[in-house]
């Protein structure tokens, strides 16, 4: 049922129907929610419950998109041979792309199983909400990710080069600046979770991991998506996922070291942006070297400030190098808006 679903999300997606599948989307969590809330208000809440909860959501959201996509479902045209080989060429590319999301999910996720077996569940938990945090963040960046996928497959091919320039400068900047809001993430962290300071510095570590899975989601994998790659995707995740196997193994299993451990989430999620970096900006012909170099200086004193340095003067040292890089972007900043704007249509 949940597949069924997908598929018509997909659709709706595929044809820029950006309003209805946003309403299929978000109904399923909202019914879901909802039922929850009743539940509880009326004290009947149980797990069963929860699970009624939820499949009603999902059978709500699947009914949804059957009425957005009744035009296909009620389609009776014969399907011939050329279909056939489009379909054929469709499952291929869609079984990379099913892969390589699974590959992607365990990169991090090998690690967090290291950490599960030779930690305590506690150490694991307080971890795994560090994480939470900063996958938060790209919750909003997949968000738009999927509306720039329908606008690039429309968009001419000769104006894809200016549009990945504009989006990349954009999110370097931005995203970059966002990481200012670890010094008040951690002050409110500290406050409602007093028993989590003894791991808050790992939170400085893996706050940074949105920037990494923001610009894949958003940038990189849009453009490999709009090339048709999917097969480049599918081995830069498995080349990742191999490389975290081997590395959960060594600094889990055999120098049992938790600061490694978490650190090396954050290396392969910036590894598996950087190559695909590189891989698209060759594609497309576009210098990458400097943005590349400049962001990954920015992280590195940001990690500085905030392992090594007290709050206060890390906050002020982090703000002062965030200026610093915006303004050193200025010229980058305007171009991609112009490209932006000009070509908003």
């Amino acid at each position: 049922m949940t597949n069924l679903r997908y598929m018509f999300v997909y659709i709706l997606q595929a044809t820029n129907l950006i309003r209805e599948f946003a309403i299929v989307t978000i109904i399923d969590r909202v019914v879901f929610v909802l039922l929850v809330l009743f539940f509880c208000i009326s004290k009947n809440a149980n797990f069963n419950m929860v699970i009624i909860s939820d499949l009603s959501g999902r059978v709500i959201s699947l009914l949804v998109g059957m009425y957005f996509c009744k035009e296909v479902i009620v389609q009776h045209n014969k399907v011939n041979s050329i279909v056939w080989k489009e379909i054929k060429q469709n499952i291929i590319a869609g079984s990379q792309l099913m892969f390589a999301n699974l590959a992607s999910s365990c990169i991090i996720g090998v690690v967090r199983y290291g950490i599960q077996k030779n930690w305590s569940i506690a150490i694991f938990g307080k971890i795994s909400l560090m994480l939470s945090l900063s996958n938060f963040f790209v919750i909003f960046i997949n968000a738009m990710g999927v509306v720039i996928y329908p606008i690039l497959r429309r968009t001419d091919s000769s104006k894809r080069n200016e549009f990945y320039f504009a989006i990349d400068k954009m999110l370097d900047v931005i995203l970059f600046s966002l990481l200012i809001l670890y010094y008040p993430a951690k002050l409110i962290i500290s406050w409602w979770l007093p028993q989590y300071s003894d791991v808050m510095h790992y939170i400085c570590i893996l706050f940074p991991v949105y920037i990494f899975e923001g610009k894949m989601a958003l940038l990189f994998n849009t453009y490999l998506k709009v090339y048709r790659k999917e097969n480049v995707i599918f081995k830069i995740n498995i080349l990742c996922l191999s490389i975290s196997v081997i590395y959960t193994l060594l600094v889990t299993y055999i120098f049992k070291n938790l600061n490694l451990a978490v650190l090396g989430m954050l290396l392969l999620i910036a590894f598996r942006c950087v190559v695909s970096q590189i891989y698209c900006s060759k594609m497309l012909n576009i210098e990458y070297k400097s943005s590349l170099l400049g962001l990954s200086v920015g992280i590195v004193i940001y990690l500085v400030c905030g392992t090594i340095l007290s709050d206060l003067v890390g906050s002020i040292l982090m703000f002062t190098w965030i200026m610093i890089y915006i303004y050193i972007n200025i010229p980058n900043i305007k171009k991609a808006a112009i490209i932006l704007l000009y070509n908003r249509n």
